[in-house]
Order: C-alpha cells, then structure tokens, then sequence
C-alpha cells in the first residue's frame, strides 16, 4: 500500500511537471508566432487598410465638411503640393502640435495648399472654431475609386503632390528629430509642441 501510495505521489508530481512543461512550451510557441506576424506582416490601420507611405499615391476621398457637406477631396485641383493634417480632436498630441502647424500654414501657405483631416466627428466643429484653425478641415468619409486611405496614428502630416504621389509623411507631433526633418523640408521655425 505505500509502494502504491509512492506511485501515485511521483505520478502526481510527474503530471505537475508535464503541466508546467506544456505550458511554457504553449507560451512560447505564441510568442515565436506573434514576433513572426510582427515582423512578416505589414502593419494595419484600425480600419484593415494598410498605412500609408511615401511614394504611394493617395486616392480621392470623400470628406465631408464641417457643416456636412459632402464632397470628394482630390489633389489635382491645386498646383501647389498639399499638406494634409490629420488629427482627431479628443488627441491629446494633436492639441500639443497644434501650434506648430498653425506656424507651417501661415509661413507656407503660399507654396502649399494646406487641409486638415480628422477621423472623428465627435466636437469637431466645437475643436476648429475654438482653435481658430487657419485652413480648412474636413471629417473623413471614405476612399473612392476602389482606394483605401489608413494612417499608423494622429497626428499625421502628409505632403501630396499634385498628382497623389505621398512625397513626405510625418508621423506624431512634431518634437525633436520630427521637428527638425519638418522645420529643415519646408525651410521654417516651428514653436515646438506644448504641454
């Protein structure tokens, strides 16, 4: 009866072993297959298109205003490049950035059409007539022509030329080494974010 006893403890003891065994190799095994999709595998946009990067051209895309007028937002109809700002009013760097592109758009605004986009309607109206933005801003609808439009984050600067072709992009606000590339493309002084 002990020797049985002993049997039963060191099988136990056995299948303890096993279990940890087993799931380390599980969580390992889970591991291994997310660095491999995060290295393999394009990132993707909350809304399951790729981001955007330069050299791609970007379609035409419905956009509706701020009084909600709805129209397509192409990048011929200008000869200058154009900047697009893309932001939402609830982030909290995009109200940090602020300032800076204000200063862009008035030191530039002759060389480059200037628009923001945000991907919220939620106190959009209320966040552009408080902030006195200086360009116009349109909510973002959707891409035509088949297209699809994705950003990796907001805020999101992005110099399009006339033809669509994304010349620069530039994500976050811009602080430090994004400043700097910012200030030294288009040849001007920028406040810096705030906090």
């Amino acid at each position: 009866m002990i020797s049985e006893l002993r049997s039963r403890i060191r099988l136990t003891e056995a299948l303890r072993v096993f279990e940890r065994w087993f799931v380390l190799a599980v969580l390992a095994a889970s591991l291994s297959l997310n660095v491999y999709l995060g290295l393999h595998q394009r990132p993707r946009h909350a809304s399951g298109s790729a981001p955007v990067s330069v050299g791609e051209k970007v379609p035409t895309l419905s956009v509706a205003s701020l009084s909600g007028e709805k129209l397509d937002l192409t990048w011929v109809s200008d000869r200058r490049p154009t900047i697009l700002y893309v932001f939402k009013p609830s982030c909290v760097w995009c109200k940090r950035n602020l300032k800076n592109v204000e200063a862009l758009s008035v030191a530039r605004a002759s060389d480059y059409r200037f628009i923001g986009l945000s991907l919220s309607t939620a106190n959009l109206s209320e966040y552009v007539a408080k902030n006195q933005i200086p360009f116009p801003v349109y909510s973002y609808v959707s891409a035509n022509a088949g297209g699809h439009f994705g950003v990796g984050g907001t805020p999101t600067t992005l110099m399009i030329s006339p033809d669509g072709t994304i010349k620069e992009l530039w994500q976050g606000a811009y602080a430090g080494n994004t400043q700097t590339q910012v200030e030294t493309r288009m040849h001007v002084k920028l406040p810096g974010v705030t906090m």
